[in-house]
């Protein structure tokens, strides 16, 4: 990349949008290594491909940019905002935009020669788990029996437990760390900060989810090919896998390498990242906010936005601010300032109004709604979903000039169920982003066949062929079905014939 002069205009001038002053000093930086601070609502994601067009501009090929993020709801964002900004399409088709993850696949696909199965689901992981808990039970060389508290049969809390002590595990390459075999005790356990039946658990499940093949994993579940990346581009990482050496399939053609959400790094991504540069010698820009870590339970740090990156850049870093929100108008904006004990400034034109809702806990019973002022709140206040309608409604019934988006934030993807039944009830259309409807989970979708089985209604089927499909799969997952091939096709495999049921269930439903 040719690095802009400090005097140069931008090249590149953005449609549908006035760059502010802050984004403009980022897109035409000359720094070779640059972090971003920005603070909620600062459009970090815009300034980013800011940055990225001015790269495109001043001659660098689009598919020598590199994109990282952590999800793929950020993948679609950026390319969303490069199309907003009037980079053409065919320009943001080459551009490589990853997450992570999908990032660390590839490489390792390249390494590995095919494309490992990945298993994502946490009710296609179960049975696994379960196969670790059984291998732990038959472990006759355990020295720390009284230690180990085995889950009764059919528990999916230990499932749960397990899989999300997994993610911060492997996130923090605390796994990594693991003394020998015959060294792992309880109070190892206790210093990693997870239960030593977990601990046990994770080394069993490793080795099968490691076993089967010299070159290669039978499987990787969420984050693993990330971990396993990360563990191969670690050279003193003695117990690595086994597998094939990567160290000649890593991309050495990126020029131009941008990091979003950069405050939810974890210490096996920021290896991946460090491992990027080193072996590119790239323009680097990464933007984040340190305040706004969502990932720390799969070991996000921002110490690998700022300390720790800053001890390891090869070139000098630049920090610029990115303090301008447009989320919000300037009440709100003092109000951030002192809570963060940052200046934060408000580019909103509108008025930001906060208004506070209480509403009844489903397992209080008679007490004062939460929060209530005295005389204010009624005690008899609405329900959450109840409020939630109503503010929907009003919102759909404004004129076009007063309506506006509306987002609800979840803490946890079960807080969905109630408030999708209401939004259902009262023909509100909606979509959910970072997490699946309920109505899709694999257990939901058991029920809604077995009633349209026996209802023999499928008219809320028709049409929806990728629903069917999960339909079927899910019976197949429950209730542990095999297809029988017809006969002369003995080799047909269980997913073959998994495909043609379906295809024939969505023809007969149609019909």
């Amino acid at each position: 990349m040719q690095a802009p002069a400090a005097q140069d205009a931008p090249r590149f001038v953005p449609a549908g949008i006035v760059a502010t002053d802050e984004q403009l000093r980022i897109q035409c930086a000359t720094a070779r290594t640059m972090v971003v601070e920005a603070h909620a609502g600062a459009a970090k994601t815009t300034t980013l491909a800011l940055r990225i067009a001015e790269s495109w501009q001043r001659g660098v090929q689009p598919a020598h940019i590199l994109a990282l993020t952590y999800t793929e709801p950020a993948c679609a964002a950026l390319r969303d905002a490069l199309r907003r900004i009037g980079v053409p399409a065919a320009v943001t088709r080459q551009l490589r935009i990853h997450t992570f993850d999908a990032f660390a696949a590839g490489v390792l696909e390249r390494a590995e020669g095919l494309r490992v199965p990945s298993i994502e689901a946490p009710e296609e992981l179960k049975p696994l788990v379960w196969e670790a808990i059984d291998r732990v039970a038959r472990n006759p060389d355990e020295r720390w029996p009284e230690d180990l508290d085995f889950p009764s049969p059919g528990d999916t809390a230990t499932v749960e437990e397990f899989l999300q002590s997994m993610l911060r595990l492997k996130g923090s390459l605390q796994l990594q760390a693991y003394p020998p075999e015959g060294d792992v005790t309880p109070g190892y356990a206790a210093d990693v900060g997870t239960r030593y039946m977990v601990l046990r658990m994770l080394r069993a499940y490793e080795r099968i989810r490691r076993g089967g093949h010299p070159d290669h994993p039978r499987f990787r579940g969420p984050f693993d090919a990330t971990y396993d990346l990360a563990r191969q581009a670690d050279p003193q990482d003695d117990e690595s896998g086994g597998f094939p050496d990567a160290d000649d399939c890593w991309p050495r053609d990126v020029r131009v390498l941008v990091v979003d959400e950069m405050h939810d790094l974890n210490r096996a991504m920021y290896r991946i990242l460090r491992r990027v540069m080193a072996t590119n010698r790239c323009f680097f820009c990464g933007v984040g906010d340190v305040d706004q870590v969502i990932h720390a339970q799969a070991g996000a740090d921002a110490t690998f936005m700022r300390d720790q990156f800053d001890a390891d850049a090869e070139f000098p870093v630049a920090r610029h601010p990115l303090g301008t929100s447009f989320r919000f108008g300037p009440t709100l904006a003092r109000v951030a300032s002192r809570f963060k004990q940052k200046r934060v400034a408000a580019g909103a034109v509108h008025k930001t109004v906060v208004q506070l809702l209480s509403y009844r806990d489903a397992s209080e019973e008679g007490g004062p709604a939460p929060g209530a002022r005295e005389g204010g709140v009624p005690a008899a206040s609405p329900d959450c979903e109840t409020q939630v309608v109503a503010l929907a409604l009003a919102l759909r019934g404004a004129s076009p000039k007063k309506r506006a988006d509306f987002a609800v934030l979840l803490r946890h993807p079960h807080q969905s169920v109630p408030l999708e039944n209401a939004l259902l009830e009262a023909g509100v259309a909606y979509r959910v982003h970072g997490f699946e409807s309920y109505l899709l989970r694999p257990e939901v979708l058991l029920v809604r066949g077995l009633l349209a089985i026996a209802l023999r209604d499928f008219g809320a089927l028709q049409g929806r062929p990728a629903t069917i499909a999960r339909i079927v799969e899910a019976f197949v997952f429950f209730c542990d079905v095999r297809f029988e091939p017809p006969e002369g096709e003995d080799d047909a495999s269980q997913r073959t014939l998994l495909d043609r049921a379906i295809r024939d269930i969505a023809d007969t439903t149609e019909h």
